[in-house]
């Protein structure tokens, strides 16, 4: 029942690759944005935050908000849905250590020494950090590689028309600390001391390591060309991203964002709550979601929606007595799950037929309460509400069954989950029959009595039960006794009547 882990929004690794190396060519500005937009995306990709918060956050006027709009609508990396900006530029994943599909969102991204980078400053520190899964390794390139030349190759990287610019670079992604190098010369074995942000003169080992002719500045490409074939075999850069850049990184926070968003709406802070409860409620959001994909997103959103409107802050109250989560659960989360189960039901016929006549359209989903339901989701959506619910809510939905003239016969998607439901609801049944004396005319009476007692939410309180019944019997004593003055009553007018006609 549902995914082994949750998948959540990450960079997309191959989108910042391509990016740095020029194959998709994006505005500097545009790359910050998008990097800045990695904390509020949400489950399904969809943007949590105000895009006016963001570009407030990176200090840019709103006519570049507009320009680097227009340039990732036109790549695709950004699409309007439903009065919502979702983003192709991150990508669902679980996480998977030595998964090579995302990049984590790194506190550097926002940090005012990589904003301050030149385009291709940035591109060559993105360029190091995603050409690994394990960016704190050793990377080794040729020096050739790594800016434009005619002895490049396909796999290098050519953003850099001078070797100059390219060594520039590199000394100032050291210098702030987010890179170190190594130069290696595999003729003789030797290999320069790590060059780190606290290593000294590291613009002069640089240069003396590739000879003095690179220090001429404008003869750099002249130089370059005379070097013969087993020099730029043997000259070797090896760079690796620091630990101090990949130990810090930035949580996600779509879902606190919502929260914020709603709390807002109702004129309070999401922050009044308890974070243990905000964090039960998340929770709830990631349960639906890995159960159920977008449909599970869906039907969280709807009801947090509810939840906040109809209690406003009274939330902070049930908070404070640790019960706002299991309110939103019990009477939100559980009910809207129920009406979607029975409309389910409701859909059987339709579906005995499919699978009974083979010249009948198959059904792969279902209209359920508002919700496109995959048919494949039904039994999950049983086991999920008998899992989460309490016997009140189990009865509940046998009452609303009940309510529609569904008989459990006639299921058969989702045959073994359904005959579940059947026998724990006869099982309860069964058992509170016991604290019941023999009161009831007819099952009739009973099973309305139990459904009474699910909605009131009373069914797993013993004690509560019994007061019930007792409350019941006086009830019935009373109405029998009412009957039989009524019935006393009636006698007498016929026998008046009969005496009158006699006459």
């Amino acid at each position: 029942m549902g995914l082994p882990n949750i998948e959540l929004s990450k960079i997309d690794r191959l989108a910042l690759q391509k990016s740095a190396t020029n194959e998709l060519n994006l505005n500097k500005k545009t790359v910050e944005f998008l990097l800045a937009l990695t904390p509020y995306i949400d489950l399904d990709k969809r943007v949590m935050e105000d895009l006016e918060t963001i570009r407030i956050q990176l200090q840019i006027q709103r006519k570049t908000l507009q320009s680097i709009l227009k340039e990732v609508i036109f790549h695709k990396l950004l699409f309007f849905k439903g009065g919502h900006y979702y983003s192709n530029f991150h990508i669902k994943t679980s996480g998977k250590a030595g998964v090579a599909t995302y990049t984590q969102n790194y506190k550097v991204f926002s940090t005012a020494e990589y904003m301050n980078y030149t385009k291709n400053e940035q591109r060559l520190f993105n360029f190091i950090l995603t050409r690994s899964i394990a960016p704190t390794q050793w990377q080794r390139y040729k020096v050739m590689e790594l800016f434009k030349n005619k002895k490049q190759d396909k796999r290098g990287l050519d953003i850099f028309p001078t070797f100059r610019q390219l060594a520039n670079a590199l000394l100032s992604l050291v210098k702030n600390g987010h890179i170190e190098i190594m130069l290696v010369n595999r003729a003789d074995q030797l290999n320069t001391p790590v060059l780190t942000e606290n290593t000294k003169d590291n613009e002069t080992s640089f240069f003396r390591f590739f000879g003095k002719e690179y220090l001429s500045g404008p003869q750099d490409i002249k130089e370059i060309k005379r070097l013969s074939n087993k020099t730029i075999e043997n000259r070797l850069i090896q760079v690796r991203v620091t630990k101090k850049v990949v130990e810090q990184t930035v949580p996600l926070m779509a879902s606190e964002k919502e929260l914020d968003t709603l709390a807002s709406a109702n004129n309070f802070s999401y922050l009044d709550i308890p974070k243990k409860q905000r964090n039960l409620i998340i929770n709830y959001k990631n349960t639906l979601f890995n159960h159920f994909g977008e449909v599970g997103l869906t039907i969280y959103r709807n009801m947090l929606v509810k939840f906040f409107d109809a209690n406003n802050n009274l939330i902070v109250e049930y908070a404070h007595k640790d019960k706002a989560a299991n309110i939103f659960m019990n009477h939100y989360i559980l009910p809207e799950i129920r009406n979607i189960i029975t409309a389910a039901a409701l859909h059987q016929n339709t579906l005995k037929d499919s699978i009974n006549n083979t010249n009948k359209p198959k059904f792969n989903e279902l209209l359920c309460n508002g919700y496109i339901i995959p048919t494949k989701y039904i039994g999950s959506f049983i086991m999920f509400y008998t899992d989460k619910g309490s016997i009140n809510h189990i009865i509940d939905l046998d009452r609303s069954l009940f309510q529609h003239a569904i008989n459990y016969k006639d299921f058969k998607v989702a045959e073994e989950e359904w005959n579940l439901l059947k026998s724990q609801k006869e099982k309860i049944f069964a058992d509170k029959s016991i604290l019941v004396p023999e009161i009831f005319e007819n099952p009739q009476q009973y099973r309305e009595f139990m459904y009474t007692c699910a909605i009131n939410g009373v069914l797993h309180d013993d004690t509560r039960l019994i007061e019930l019944t007792a409350v019941t019997t006086r009830f019935q004593i009373k109405k029998a006794e009412k009957e039989l003055k009524l019935s006393k009553v009636k006698q007498a007018q016929y026998s008046i009547m009969k005496e009158q006609l006699k006459e």
